[in-house]
């Protein structure tokens, strides 16, 4: 006789007592510009419903920039939590602060710096605009140097989030309403969190299954390319997931605790080399998808929202 497994019930207020609101800002220069409708030559019977853009900059200094906006985001939604307010706020886990701390500092440095590699060939850059656009190109449409580096801007900061206490002084009945919108909030915020921890466990689960199975190839087995960097991203996930749980999902933590002992001591060599080792691990893995499949479940997405 099975016994089914019963969740239990989430404290509303439990994620927040173990986590900080995280708040990312981020400003940056306009980098294309929206043509006029007149000059967008289409077959469209309805000139709204088609649009079309300049890209203002074509320069690696750029893309480089660019591209540590990308480094960043990776990083936070790997520590960080979502929370079903506006864009740039994060659940933060206290007990990956201090790494989180260190990783903003560390990329504030690295974006001040490529900043400035932007800003030193910048003139050089619109001028190489102005040859490539040609009659589209307008000088109106750039910032000085000096903008450019006003302009660019990363910051962050800490939040405490709840519904204020003066206004249950001035009108008892509005805090109420107002304390039972943030409850439901929490509540929401609390099961999608419990499904993104398992939605992101089931992608490297369904992935490593992928990978360690053999393909056939006119009747014979053949082992599939494996990269350590898929190893490599679930081992990052099962080092922090614990701290990351902050729902208690204890049918999450023992699949999790499961993977830990599969994978402790494996190495990206020993699993393309090895068929005994390879099958055992993709056993393992095979009989954690089984179990996790079901665990996963249909969430409104305004409440797993998690953009960066």
């Amino acid at each position: 006789m099975t016994t089914a497994t019963v969740t239990p019930e989430i404290k509303q207020n439990s994620i927040l007592e173990q986590a900080t609101f995280l708040v990312l800002t981020r400003e940056r220069i306009q980098l294309s510009k929206a043509l006029p409708k007149e000059r967008v030559k289409t077959g469209v019977k309805d000139p709204k419903r088609v649009s079309s853009n300049k890209s203002l900059y074509d320069c690696v200094e750029l893309k480089q920039l660019l591209a540590l906006d990308g480094q960043i985001d990776g990083f936070i939604k790997s520590r960080c939590l979502p929370f079903p307010l506006k864009n740039g706020i994060y659940l933060l886990p206290n007990k990956l602060y201090k790494e989180v701390k260190d990783e903003l500092k560390a990329h504030k440095l690295k974006f001040d710096t490529a900043v400035q590699r932007f800003v030193n060939v910048f003139d050089q850059a619109v001028e190489a605009s102005k040859e490539s656009l040609g009659e589209e190109f307008d000088a109106k449409d750039y910032p000085t140097s000096a903008q450019v580096k006003a302009e660019f801007q990363f910051s962050w900061t800490y939040m405490d989030l709840s519904v204020s206490e003066e206004l249950k002084k001035a009108d008892i009945a509005a805090y109420e309403e107002e304390s039972a919108k943030w409850e439901a909030t929490v509540k929401d915020a609390s099961e999608s969190i419990r499904q993104v921890l398992r939605a992101g466990y089931k992608t490297l689960v369904d992935h490593m299954c992928e990978r360690l199975s053999p393909v056939i190839d006119g009747g014979e087995k053949k082992r599939k390319a494996f990269h350590g960097s898929m190893l490599d991203r679930v081992n990052d996930f099962l080092s922090i997931v614990d701290q990351r749980n902050l729902t208690n999902d204890n049918d999450l933590k023992a699949l999790t605790d499961k993977a830990k002992l599969l994978v402790q001591g494996v190495d990206p060599n020993t699993l393309r080399s090895d068929d005994a080792v390879r099958d055992q691990i993709l056993a393992g893995f095979e009989e954690i998808k089984k179990n996790l499949d079901p665990m996963i479940q249909d969430v409104p997405s305004r409440s797993i929202r998690f953009e960066a």
